[in-house]
């Protein structure tokens, strides 16, 4: 559109200064000087309101190619923030996948006996778990979800270094309100991949 209005420009212009040679040439510039004047005196009030009519045309284009302009503006702004938002889930749905591949493995661990396995799951998905509070992109809900996730991570890996790291002849089995717990953290970070992936689809 504002190439439009350039290009009308453009041709007015060149019409405008074709006619004025074309004029200077046939009168010669002497007459085509005492004539300009003689016109000047006469039509000068009529000119005046002539140049402000185009003036006030030639503003409200110049006007309305600057709101385009801004309309443009406000367009590529609303695409690269939808853009930086998409990829800021994007990286904490991964985060979320992460932590949960790694309490998974923890739990594995459990099973087979493997506490010193067990705990150092334990410990990178609480700091990863950790990094993830203050997220912009998490619900309020979701958020203390995480920092309880966080303290009961916090609270099992106690458990995992007092109970059977540092025992000689640990006892078998685990204790089943902390895997309840962590079954629970699962659970949180499985809900924040679902409603990521469910706004994607939406966008």
């Amino acid at each position: 559109m504002r190439v439009a209005f350039l290009a009308v420009g453009l041709l007015l212009a060149l019409v405008l200064l074709g006619v004025v040679s074309a004029w200077i040439f046939v009168r010669g510039p002497d007459a085509a000087w005492t004539e300009f004047v003689e016109s000047s005196n006469k039509w000068g009030n009529v000119a005046s309101v002539v140049g402000l009519v185009l003036t006030v045309i030639g503003f409200s284009i110049t006007f309305y190619g600057f709101r385009l302009t801004l309309g443009e503006q406000n367009r590529i702004r609303q695409a690269v923030t939808k853009a930086i938002e998409r990829a800021a889930s994007s990286v904490l749905s991964s985060t979320a996948e992460e932590v949960e591949g790694l309490l998974l493995e923890f739990k594995n661990a459990v099973r087979r006996g493997e506490w010193l396995r067990a705990g150092e799951k334990c410990d990178d998905a609480e700091a990863r778990v950790a990094r993830m509070l203050g997220n912009p992109h998490l619900f309020e809900n979701e958020q203390q979800n995480l920092a309880i996730g966080v303290d009961d991570l916090r609270l099992v890996s106690r458990y995992i270094t007092l109970q059977k790291t540092l025992k000689p002849h640990p006892a078998g089995g685990f204790h089943e309100p902390k895997l309840d717990k962590v079954d629970r953290l699962i659970a949180t970070l499985r809900a924040i991949r679902a409603r990521i992936h469910n706004r994607v689809w939406e966008v």
